[in-house]
């Protein structure tokens, strides 16, 4: 059996971008105004909840404007709507300089409507989506790769966010999609085929398997880190620069919060740990036994604490499993067993993204030879 795995459009690059931006000179009243006044003769959905006053204009922006000592204005887009007017939602926006020239001019456009003098030159870039969709001819490997996803062991600053019973279809929902949440950053793993069929919008084109992979700078915290340019650069050639590189960014922080390697079923795993040479019989005890709590365990997380749980307490708990990490890092191995029905090995989306941005379109073999 063979899975074939390529980027969506050959394209990685960005999503949804936000903005904002002080306004000394227009009050909360007059820009609500205004506001109301365009909703009789728009399309643009106009209304005030919590002291914020939103405009979802149907161009792919939303303009949200904060009721306080000083008018704040936020301004969220999606730029491939924008600029491409491309409304299928499973592409995502190509940040090429003529393509942000073109958000930045039309941004001007719309928004100007509601805000006199309103230039997205002076707005301050407050969150980045970094973005790649996956796609496969296998529906079947991108549910699993999800799975997997899930019982990842990430940094202890990054918390597991999952639908709650509050939301419809929230049962299906999170078993198609997985996202862990930090300060800075947030990275959202999810069956983009899934959603769009669950919204009734799946255009014809759609591929047979579509995963989208997103990593968000969520602040100008996260946005400096990750584009290292000088401190006067200018917010588009920053969204540029971050467009060049969300390949490898995304590539990176995989590797860091959810693993590499490639996925293998648990007997499979037993065996390649009791066929490695040059390890003490101690240590491939143990680490049999964390691959078989990490079969066993919903999350990492759990897995590990009960992992830590059977080390001896003169032991640094934290750095020998670090250390065993690292061994089924040199195999080739993520520690994450595959689900009783997967019978054959499956890469990780780590290697998947690291095979794809190397090589374009990679075709995986499924075979029985490990």
């Amino acid at each position: 059996m063979k899975i074939t795995f390529k980027l969506f459009e050959n394209l990685a690059s960005t999503h949804t971008i936000e903005f904002y931006i002080d306004l000394p000179n227009m009050t909360f009243a007059e820009i609500k105004k205004v506001a109301f006044e365009n909703k009789t003769r728009t399309k643009d959905k106009t209304y005030t909840d919590e002291g914020y006053l939103f405009v979802r204009m149907s161009q792919g922006v939303v303009l949200k404007v904060g009721d306080f000592d000083t008018t704040r204005a936020y301004l969220k887009i999606n730029p491939r709507i924008l600029v491409e007017k491309d409304f299928s939602y499973l592409g995502i926006f190509n940040a090429s300089q003529e393509n942000i020239e073109k958000m930045y001019s039309r941004s001007n456009e719309l928004v100007g409507n509601y805000i006199k003098g309103f230039k997205l030159e002076d707005a301050v870039l407050c969150r980045v989506d970094l973005c790649l969709n996956i796609e496969s001819d296998d529906p079947s490997s991108t549910e699993e790769q999800i799975r997997c996803l899930k019982r990842c062991d990430p940094r202890r600053d990054y918390e597991l966010y999952q639908f709650d019973p509050s939301q419809k279809n929230y049962i299906e929902k999170n078993r198609h999609s997985f996202s862990l949440c930090s300060k800075h950053y947030k990275l959202t793993v999810y069956d983009k085929i899934f959603e769009r069929e669950e919204r009734d919008v799946l255009p014809t084109q759609a591929p047979n398997a579509l995963l989208r992979v997103e990593f968000s700078l969520q602040d100008e915290d996260a946005i400096a880190y990750y584009a290292p340019l000088e401190e006067s650069a200018l917010a588009c050639d920053v969204l540029f620069w971050l467009g060049k590189n969300s390949g490898n960014i995304i590539a990176k922080r995989l590797r860091s919060l959810v693993g590499d390697g490639y996925h293998f079923p648990l007997q499979t795993l037993l065996n390649m740990i009791e066929g490695q040479k040059g390890i003490k019989e101690k240590t491939k005890r143990r680490m049999r036994s964390l691959v078989e709590t990490f079969s066993l365990c919903t999350n990492g997380e759990q897995a590990s604490r009960m992992f830590f749980l059977e080390l001896p307490k003169k032991v640094d708990r934290s750095r020998y499993y670090t250390k065993l990490r690292r061994k089924f890092s040199d195999m080739g191995v993520n520690i994450v067993p595959l689900s009783a029905n997967w019978k054959r090995p499956l890469p990780s989306l780590t290697k998947i993204v690291d095979e794809i941005l190397e090589n374009g379109e990679w075709v995986f073999s499924c075979d029985d030879s490990y």
